[in-house]
């Protein structure tokens, strides 16, 4: 029996995977979406039955594959401070505890960069130092416990912790970075390594959820204002039924005409100070996690160390 668990994180490249690829391998049942979160994420603590979902998964058949970034915790909100990212652990070793686990890691400042674009997608409209650092959104802990913070990305104690559960030996860590530089082989070496098949399937290798360019951050943050839809973390100055409805395909159309002539970089959206703060804020459990875990193509990828 095969199980392999594609845990994340957010901001990697997830989506591609649960549109175009998994879907087109052979010799897996792909868990559906859905199915994955109604049995591993919706119910709460005394709700839960580790045993049904255990036999439900292994009705699936004997070679699942599964891919939701959900289980290492929500970018709205970020993981609870990581409890639910822990909770979420403790539940998949119950029901696999011989599965091997898939994580993706990315460069901090351009995963924070992604949030915010997609934050904006949604109907958001605070600014990059309160979408970063929810405390100045009111002052008092609440807002740092449960809208993202910058650690919800530290990923060294979620590795750690995985490792413990499951051991090193089936954690998998990849590097976004290195899919993105030449996606076709990547996928090559990636298939043969989890003996993935995807037989005479074609696969897509067009990216998908692309943010907006930083270009229309603020036209983006002046329509959502006058939509109570979106996250959490946001205002409204007044409602207009449609409005958000009408921004995002407006905005996805204006996206379209200026915003894929070049890549959108990481500093554009968070600014200078911030950029350079989320770098230093990272730089110790970088360190940590390259020497530790053998992943010496970050310094490669330029992740700062």
């Amino acid at each position: 029996m095969r199980q392999l668990l594609h845990i994340g994180y957010p901001k990697t490249g997830t989506s591609w995977f649960q549109k175009n690829f998994y879907p087109n391998v052979t010799n897996y049942v792909y868990a559906q979406r859905r199915k994955v979160q109604d049995e591993l994420m919706v119910k709460g603590p005394f709700d839960w039955n580790a045993e049904e979902c255990k036999t439900y998964f292994e009705g699936l058949g004997n070679h699942v594959v599964l891919c939701e970034e959900l289980l290492l915790g929500r970018l709205r909100p970020g993981g609870m401070k990581h409890f639910l990212t822990k909770a979420f652990a403790d539940r998949l070793h119950q029901v696999f505890p011989n599965g091997k686990i898939i994580i993706f890691i990315r460069k901090q400042p351009e995963a924070l960069a992604s949030a915010y674009l997609e934050y904006l997608k949604a109907g958001g409209n605070y600014s990059i130092d309160r979408f970063l650092f929810p405390e100045k959104i009111a002052p008092g802990e609440y807002n740092k416990l449960v809208l993202l913070g910058i650690e919800f990305f530290n990923y060294l104690p979620v590795v750690d912790y995985y490792c413990s559960l499951f051991g090193i030996e089936r954690v998998h860590l990849f590097l976004y970075e290195d899919f993105c530089q030449s996606n076709k082989m990547f996928i090559k070496k990636f298939s043969g390594f989890f003996d993935f098949d995807t037989g005479s399937n074609t696969i897509n290798y067009s990216p998908e959820n692309a943010g907006y360019t930083p270009l229309l951050i603020p036209l983006a943050k002046f329509i959502n204002a006058f939509s109570r839809y979106g996250p959490l973390n946001k205002y409204y100055l007044l409602h207009v039924p449609g409005m958000h409805k009408f921004g995002k395909w407006a905005l996805a159309r204006l996206n379209q005409i200026i915003g894929r002539q070049k890549p959108v970089q990481a500093e554009q959206v968070l600014g200078k100070r911030n950029y350079r703060y989320i770098q230093e804020y990272f730089r110790p459990s970088n360190t940590a996690l390259m020497k530790k875990y053998n992943l010496y193509e970050m310094e490669k990828f330029g992740y700062h160390l």
